[in-house]
This record gives structure tokens, sequence and C-alpha cells, in this order.
């Protein structure tokens, strides 16, 4: 029986947020009982109260019976008779006298290995359960036939779409072949939309009332026809202390026993409390007020069977046996409150507030990474539908390539001149300032970072971005127009404010929208597109500027950067979203004046439902929007106060230091190498230049399997080995292979360097692409390890990173040529790589000692949010 409050027969689907996974067509092994529940419409689950927890239960059941005192007693059969009982349906259910509300029947809901299946089965904790009742049915062996025949029916209407409840019974008693019990034909919830297409609902439906909208009834010849599609009728055995399940769309009844047996079970049916609507929440909080019973829907379709009556002289009186409140009343905890629907538990009522600490014993960082052979989904998407970790992948593909041509663009415009600095030295007459045009926009992208991730926490990602868009083309077109070298600086230095964005914010915002077990692959393929875009377009400067001039290489690429600025502002949506602080521990525990209520998991499989009753859908206006809320200036303070926290850590002071070190050595390479190969004896041509930096492209294809994808697939399979349980520790096993070659290509370069006549041009270029893989390597496993270890200091540790960075390099840029012309290229190498392989041997302090550290830590990188409902 399942009454629907829908009044006309038009198609209705249920809010469900497992609805991909849980149609009838088995697409996933699970490996437990959903297995056989999808296959065939039921399942048993062994063993979710021990017999004699289910023998107590039903003890107190019977002494419930008893209550009434008009004549029946469990040890006398011979008071087994149905003038001694209160009025049931169908011969033992018990809708009236507030018999669903009674202390034994909350208790039986609320036991964990009753709802465990449920949460299974729809992908989440938060849970309703039906107001339904009990089921004390005494034997027709001692009390005689009921006037009850089989009544094979469904409880859900053929309009109702999709798998939208699944009932229980939690079985008291045995239910052998001979006992009463339920029947259902096997298979037939699969065959459901097909038999109402072929045979659709016409004519008068007499039970289709207001109440009964979701019961439909099968004739003879309904069951012929599902015999005929493979369908058997099953009597479903259980033993006590079984829980049985089946979806609502499968046929099914009560059968009467031939035994002695007093057949006693409890129906409970949960779906997610983020389906039901604030009407329906009212509704279920009136009648559980007024210890009403309904139907099996716990979230919709919320009648009352109302109070009992009888039949005084043809005229309806009330029953005197009518309870208005249960004989034992049960103690209202915040458990039971949540799943009657009371307190309104919604994971998707993010409202945060610093009301609790949060923190486990587990340092920051330390998460389980994989459930039951399932990944986690870290951080714990929300179910708004603006959350940007909701987004499809489509659309994170596409923000990613965006920004990844954005670094592109950023890394050209910076970095790129190297090919046709003796071009432009030329037209400027040899001014030895001409290098202050390779020089100061490292220092200044290194400042853009320092200025502009705050300003991103305060006002949003999306803003800075498009403002970093429009100045890197505005900055262009200065160049391209400068009258002066002064003011081709300058508007360099301009440029290069905003392309520094590509270092931290264009990270940033992709970690945002990603979760942990693919941010690795993820920022591999932005590092690949940023690397490959701008060794191909380095390799087309030389012959663009020899072709067009070199204001017309400012020109064309002011241009595409005005294209991708309009691309953006279409393409970009904002991704800063404020969540609790465990929702980086990949659970968030949803709070109720300061008391958990509930917590809430998402995984690969079981993503959280999206509501949208309480948010709002994400529409192309909104993601058009450039502010979303006013300006949180004191949070870009706090931005700057995390920073020089953070590099007090030990872990991440390293992590600084290792990046530094090895983009300081490849900038002494990038500027040395040009001078080595077009002298003799390789004599190389300034165009061929762009051709030996061509390698970082064959260097960004090797980083994205091996050190991506690699990472990525390493830390699984590691944390599946550990309980699932991951460590960011895990992140740093693969940084060996970048070190090595790293120091390796030092060393050969060096070599090279210093004896070229003994040397083949391809140990330059081989060194030189070899500590481009070390850079990139170093840099993405940094990034990787800092944001898995302090995921709510995500913006002020890549600023750290970028902005030291780019200070040492602007440093060493200014000695590089008496530094090496000093020493030589052997001896210079041979130190850096001394240096670089001191500061990588911290690493395993690092790896050994880092939970550690992230525990001690933890204090300063942990905002204590939480959700409170």
């Amino acid at each position: 029986m399942a009454p629907s409050r829908v009044d006309i027969p038009e198609p209705l689907s249920a809010p469900n947020p497992s609805k991909t996974r849980q149609s009838t067509k088995q697409e996933v092994h699970y490996g437990d009982f959903r297995d056989e529940f999808f296959k065939n419409g039921y399942a048993v689950i062994k063993g979710v109260l021990s017999k004699e927890r289910a023998r107590e239960y039903q003890s107190e059941a019977l002494t419930w019976l008893e209550s009434f005192n008009i004549g029946f007693d469990r040890h006398d059969k011979g008071t087994w008779k149905k003038e001694n009982l209160p009025q049931s349906f169908k011969g033992g259910m018990y809708l009236h006298f507030a018999a669903a509300h009674e202390k034994y029947m909350w208790d039986v809901r609320t036991e964990p290995g009753v709802i465990e299946p449920f949460a299974k089965l729809w992908g989440t904790d938060e849970l309703v359960v039906s107001f339904d009742t009990v089921n004390i049915t005494l034997p027709q062996s001692i009390v005689g036939e009921y006037d009850s025949k089989p009544w094979p029916h469904c409880d859900q209407a053929p309009e109702r779409q999709g798998l939208a409840c699944v009932q229980g019974i939690v079985n008291l008693s045995e239910s052998g072949p001979d006992d009463g019990g339920l029947v259902v034909m096997k298979g037939s919830a699969a065959l459901f939309d097909k038999f109402f297409e072929e045979n659709p609902v016409t004519g008068p439906m007499p039970w289709r009332t207001a109440k009964h909208k979701d019961f439909h009834p099968f004739s003879d010849k309904d069951l012929d026809w599902y015999r005929e599609h493979g369908c058997e009728l099953i009597k479903v055995c259980a033993e006590p202390g079984d829980l049985i399940l089946w979806d609502s769309r499968e046929m099914h009844w009560a059968q009467f026993g031939d035994s002695d047996l007093i057949r006693t079970i409890v129906y409970a049916t949960y779906t997610p409390a983020a389906w039901m609507s604030d009407e329906d929440r009212a509704a279920k909080k009136e009648l559980f007020e007024n210890h009403e019973t309904t139907t099996h829907w716990p979230h919709t379709n919320l009648y009352t069977h109302g109070k009992a009556t009888i039949n005084v002289d043809g005229e309806e009186v009330p029953d005197p046996l009518e309870r208005e409140e249960p004989l034992t009343k049960p103690e209202k905890t915040e458990k039971l409150l949540k799943l009657a629907g009371v307190i309104p538990v919604d994971a998707a009522h993010h409202e945060y507030a610093v009301t609790k600490d949060s923190a486990q014993n587990a340092p920051a960082g330390t998460v389980k990474l994989v459930e039951d052979g399932e990944i986690v989904l870290i951080p714990t998407p929300s179910p708004d539908p603006r959350d940007p970790l909701n987004l499809p992948q489509w659309q994170k593909w596409v923000i990613s390539t965006t920004l990844g041509v954005f670094a592109v663009l950023s890394v050209l415009m910076t970095s790129g001149m190297g090919p046709i600095i003796t071009t432009i030295s030329a037209y400027y007459g040899g001014n030895p300032r001409t290098n202050d045009l390779m020089t100061y926009p490292t220092l200044f992208m290194g400042l853009g970072n320092i200025i502009a991730v705050p300003l991103a926490e305060a006002v949003g990602r999306r803003p800075v971005f498009l403002t970093s868009a429009l100045i890197l083309t505005v900055g262009s077109i200065w160049c391209a127009a400068s009258g002066s070298l002064a003011s081709h600086i300058a508007g360099r230095d301009v440029l290069s404010l905003a392309a520094g964005q590509s270092e931290a914010l264009c990270p940033l915002i992709i970690q945002e929208i990603h979760f942990i077990h693919e941010r690795s692959s993820r920022l591999a393929w932005f590092s690949a597109i940023q690397s490959i875009g701008s060794a191909a377009l380095t390799i087309a400067t030389a012959y663009l500027v020899q072709s067009l001039g070199w204001r017309w290489w400012y020109g064309i690429f002011a241009i595409i950067s005005g294209v991708l600025f309009l691309v953006s502002f279409i393409l970009v949506p904002e991704s800063l979203y404020q969540r609790p602080t465990d929702a980086f521990d990949g659970q968030v525990h949803v709070q109720h004046e300061g008391e958990d209520l509930a917590v809430i998991r998402a995984t690969r499989k079981h993503r959280v439902e999206l509501d949208f009753t309480r948010y709002q859908p994400r529409t192309i206006r909104h993601s058009l929007k450039v502010f979303h809320g006013p300006a949180k200036w004191s949070v870009a303070i706090e931005c700057w106060k995390h920073m020089l926290q953070c590099i007090l850590f030990p872990n991440i002071l390293w992590i600084v230091l290792m990046n530094s070190v090895v983009l300081g050595i490849y900038v002494i390479m990038v500027t040395v190498f040009g001078t080595i190969l077009t002298a003799p004896p390789y004599n190389y041509p300034a165009t061929a230049l762009g051709l030996v930096q061509g390698g970082q492209i064959v260097v960004s294809l090797i980083l994205v399997p091996v050190l991506g994808y690699g990472g990525d697939k390493l830390h699984e399979y590691i944390a599946r080995r550990r309980n699932g349980v991951a460590e960011p520790e895990f992140r740093l096993i693969p940084i060996l292979l970048p070190v090595a070659v790293a120091l390796i290509s030092c060393v050969i370069f060096g070599h090279a360097g210093s004896d070229p006549y003994h040397w083949s041009p391809w140990a330059i270029t081989v060194g030189f692409n070899g500590i481009y893989f070390g850079f990139i390597g170093i840099v993405l496993i940094g990034y990787t390890y800092s944001l898995d270890s302090y995921g709510e200091r995500a913006g002020p540790i890549l600023v750290l990173i970028c902005a030291i960075r780019g200070l040492i390099s602007f440093g060493i840029s200014f000695g590089v040529t008496k530094f090496v012309a000093k020493v030589g290229y052997k001896q210079a190498l041979d130190i850096c790589a001394i240096i670089m392989g001191v500061i990588s041997a911290f690493g395993f302090v690092v790896f050994i000692f880092g939970a550690k550290i992230r525990f001690l830590t933890m204090k300063y990188a942990v905002d204590k949010k939480t959700v409170e409902i």
C-alpha cells in the first residue's frame, strides 16, 4: 500500500541520487546484496539483528498487543481468537492505535544494521523512514481463515519513473516455506515499464484514490504475462533478524501460512532525506507529532490511515480502543528526529559556522580515499548544482584547456623572447638594458601572484582571472606600440603581472574543480598544454619575427589574447566555493545545535544528489556573472597571514626550496644553452634554438602518463593496500624520477658545455630538456603534495611556491653570466647538482616525518568550518 500525493496521472519522478547506478539492469558488480536486488527485484540481508535481539522485539510487540486487555494472551492459544484482538488490516497490519510510534518500533528503525543496507542502496546516510506499522498475524490454523485472498500488486504508480522506493521488512519471527510471509514475482521490477507499455491502464480505476495513487493491482492475466516473460512466484524465506528488501515496482503480496507460528514483522522503508520537499517535511512533522501511521513511502505520499472506527447501528463511531499516543513513548534522540524528518537534515544545506573543532585525530591531509572498494570523492561535493565540483567532466576539461591556453600565452610573452632577443637588442642599438626585457618579467610574475591570489580570495577567481587576461592583452598592445626601450620594459612588466596567474591562480582553479584522486593527472595535462603550446610557439617565434618584425609578434599574440579573454568570459565560471573543513577529509558532518546529526560521504559511483529545492540551478546567467557576492577584504589579509605561517611549515619550506633550486638551474641552462650551441664547434643558426626547446613537447608527453596518471594510480594503489587510507607523502615517491633526471642532466650539460669538442650537441639538447623535465616534474609533485596536505591553504601555498621561486630566479638571472664565466660550465653545474642533491635528501625526512609535521602544523592550516543546520 503506497498512496500518493499526486492526484492526476502525470509522469512522476523521484529525485533519485542513484538513478544512474540503480537501474534494474545490473550494470555494476557490487559483491553484496545489491547484485541480487537489482537482478531479481528483491534481496534478503541476513542477520541485520541478532536472533536474540529479534526475539526481544517480537516479545515487545506481543506485549503491546496484550496491552489492549481484550482477551489475548500469547501463552494461551485458547485466547488466540479474532475477537480478542484490536482491528487490523489483512489479518495483522495495525494501522491505528499509534502503533507506528511505539518505542520498540523506533528502536527497530534506528538499528544501525537495519539502516545500513538502505544507505548502501541510495548512496547516502541522510535518510528518512516511513511511519509504517507492525504486522502481527496469528496463524490461520488456530484462529481460522482470514477473509483475505492473495492480492498481487505493486506499490508504485506506472507514471512514476525509475527506482523511487525500496520497501523493507525486518523479520522478527521465522518465515519458512510453510509460514506466513512475503510472496514476490521474481524479476518483475525490471519489466515494470515494459508491462505498462504493453498493458496501458485505461478505463475506470476505482483503486486510484488520492490515498492510493501508487497502488496498482494485478489480475490473473497479468500474472500470466509476467510468467511468459520469465518471471516466477517466490515465497521469500527469512529468519529472525533478517531484512527483506524489495523494489516497489516488484509484484508482491502477503501470504498466510499453514504453520502455528505468529508472524511478526516491522515494515521499515527509508529514502534519501534530500528528496523531501518543504511541504512534505511539514506534513511529516505534523504526522509525527500526532503519532499517526502512514504508508510505505517515507518522503512523499504522506497520508495518514486516520483514527480507528467501528460500525454501531450502521454508523461509524470512534473505536474505543483507539489511542492518541503510544503506550510506551520513544526517546526523541536526534537520530530519531532526523529519521522522522522533524530535523531537516540536508547534506545540501551548507551554512558554515565556526562552531566546533572538526579536526580529527588524523593529521590534516590523511584521508580515507577508498571505502568498500570505491574511490571516495575528496573534497566532498555538496548537493548544490552551483558547486564547481559538480560540473560535468566535459566542462572541467574545457576550463582546464582554456586555462592551459592562457598559460601558453603567459609563458610565451614573458619567457619566449630568447630566440629573438638578439634582433631586439640590435633594434635598440645594443643597449645593455635590453636584457631587462628578459629578466624583470620573472620578478613581476612573482609579484603578480602575491597580489592576485589574495585578491582572488576576496572577490573570487573569475574576476581576477578575466582581469589578468585583459591586462595580458593590453600589455601586449603596449609593447607592440612602445616608442622607447623604457616603455617596452614597462609594458612587459605590466603584462607579466597578469601572466603570473598562470603559475598560481590557474592551478588553484583546476584543483578546485577536481577531486584529489584525479588531481595529479589534471595538473599534468595543464602543464603539458602549457609546455607543448609555448614550445611550439617559441619555435615559430623566430620565423614570425623574421617575416613580420618583433612588433607584430606582440600584435598577433595580443589578438589571440583578446580572443582568449572573450572565450574565458563565456567558458570559465567562478570556482571559489565555501566548504566545511571536514569536506577535505572526505566526509561532511552535518550538525544541529553543535551535535552531529549525519555524516555525508560521496564516492565515484555514488554521487551526492543535486538538490534543486534548496538551491538554485546553475544557469548561463549565473555562470556569466563576474562577481558573486560582496568582496571579503579581510580574507585577502588572512591570505597574506597564512603565507607567513605556511612558509614556516618544514614540509612546505622544503617544497619551496626544491622548486626554487630546480628553477634556478633551469634559468642557468636557458641563459647559456644558446651561447654554447651557436658557438664552434656546433655553430647552430639562431633559428635552430627554438627547435632545441621543442624537446619540451616530448618531455610533456612523458610527464602526463608517467607522473600525472602514474602519480594518481600509485597514490590509489598504496591507499588500497593500507585499508583505504591515503597519506600525502605517497605523492612524494615519484619525485625520485625527476630529481634523478635533473641531477644527471646537470652533470651532462656541464661537461658538454666545458668540453664541446668531445661531446655531441645532443648532450646539450638532452641535458637542457632533462632539466626541464625535472623542473615541471618537481613542480607537479610539489603542487599535489602541498594541496593534498593542506587543502584549505591551497592559495597561500601556491603563491609561496611561485613567488619565492620567481624571486630566486630573478636574482640568479643577474649573476649567471659572471658565475659561469668565473668557474666554467662544468664546475657551475656540478655545484648546482650538489646543492640540489643536498636539498633533495631532506625529502626523506619529509617522507618519514610528514604526518607528524602535518599534525603539529594543523592548527594553523585548518579553519574548523562545519555544516550547521
